[in-house]
């Protein structure tokens, strides 16, 4: 009994685990907005595995909120669901995706302001009230916010 209790223990011990701590979402604004370099309305075409816990998906654009990319399919990464702040993304769920840049690629978690749009899948750290002023800011203010880049890199 003592051994087997020692080898469980054993395996137990050896498992990688991750944990994910997010800040509470509070409400959007102008800096918010600006520290994305990409924010999309979509929905997901393609889920893969690009590396062990890293995923990348593929989106299919519906608005484009803020970023350059004048492509039908976006794609970002960001680590599988589960305790290392993962969003459980699924093909066909429409999805707000806010990505930064991470070591040349767009990059997404459960910290940023990601939520899927199906309400049966809330995020435990994004309160819907929050989601509802986002979509309102972003339909509201993401047009002033590309003339005023495009302006200023053309000068």
């Amino acid at each position: 009994m003592k051994i087997t209790l020692t080898i469980l223990l054993g395996l137990l011990c050896t498992f990688q685990s991750y944990s994910c701590s997010c800040e509470t979402v509070k409400e959007i604004n102008d800096s918010v907005y600006i520290n994305y370099p990409l924010i999309i309305k979509g929905t997901v075409k393609k889920v893969e595995m690009v590396a062990e816990m890293q995923q990348e998906i593929s989106i299919k654009v519906t608005i484009l909120y803020n970023g350059e990319s004048t492509d039908s399919i976006l794609k970002v990464q960001g680590p599988v669901s589960g305790g290392a702040c993962g969003l459980d993304v699924k093909e066909g769920e429409e999805w707000l995706f806010f990505a930064y840049n991470y070591k040349g690629h767009l990059e997404t978690d459960l910290c940023t302001r990601s939520q899927n749009l199906s309400k049966k899948n809330r995020s435990i750290v994004y309160d819907i009230k929050v989601l509802e002023g986002d979509l309102k800011f972003l339909e509201d203010n993401s047009g002033f916010w590309k003339r005023y880049f495009r302006k200023r890199k053309n000068k």
